[in-house]
């Protein structure tokens, strides 16, 4: 566990690090091949994903997406082939937003094939790039994750219908008890049509 002084240090580096890369801007994508010191640059936050916890991470994963369509091949060999199911998440995060800033085929591909992922918060991570893609696939997962025991991943999955849903939240609240949250749950299928199974 880091002390406090050691997580203050490393936010502060991954600031500067975050700053670096924003001082030298993606070229727009196309035939041009990144040059060599934003190639660098690709390679370290890479790197510095697999190597990082919390807040830095996040940073970490938003810089990658700003390289867009560049980084796409690397996100899938790098992140999204680990072993490790949060680096998976992490890759299917990255590779959605850049579909969402520039639909990307490939990333969009790659999200879709992660809804077969062994892992269930790589599956949940896809679904909810997909909703936010405007593909359905997914949201029968997400429904059946707002009953969730995790606090956390029932919010994730709420705030994602809710967007989808067009701002409507249909009583739900990820705090209420089992029998609220149910009741909710069938609201939100009946909203993107679904049977009681969750499947489209």
């Amino acid at each position: 566990m880091l002390s406090r002084r050691a997580l203050v240090l490393v936010n502060l580096a991954a600031c500067a690090w975050l700053a670096a890369c924003a001082a030298d801007p993606v070229p727009l994508p196309g035939d041009k091949p990144l040059s060599p010191s934003l190639q660098s640059r690709l390679d370290e936050t890479l790197r510095r994903v697999q190597n990082s916890q919390g807040e830095a991470r996040v940073g970490y994963l938003r810089t990658l997406s700003g390289f867009g369509r560049y980084a796409t091949p690397s996100v899938i060999e790098q992140l999204l082939r680990s072993e490790r199911p949060q680096l998976r998440a992490d890759a299917v995060f990255v590779l959605g937003e850049i579909n969402r800033l520039e639909g990307d085929a490939d990333a969009l591909a790659a999200v879709r094939e992660a809804m077969n992922d062994t892992h269930r918060v790589v599956r949940l991570e896809a679904a909810r790039a997909l909703l936010e893609a405007g593909d359905l696939r997914g949201v029968g997962d997400l429904i059946v994750a707002l009953d969730d025991p995790d606090g956390r991943t029932r919010a994730t999955a709420f705030d994602a219908l809710k967007r989808a849903a067009g701002g409507m939240d249909y009583g739900y609240s990820p705090a209420a008890n089992p029998a609220e949250r149910n009741a909710a749950m069938e609201r939100f299928r009946a909203h993107f049509s679904l049977p009681q199974d969750g499947r489209p």
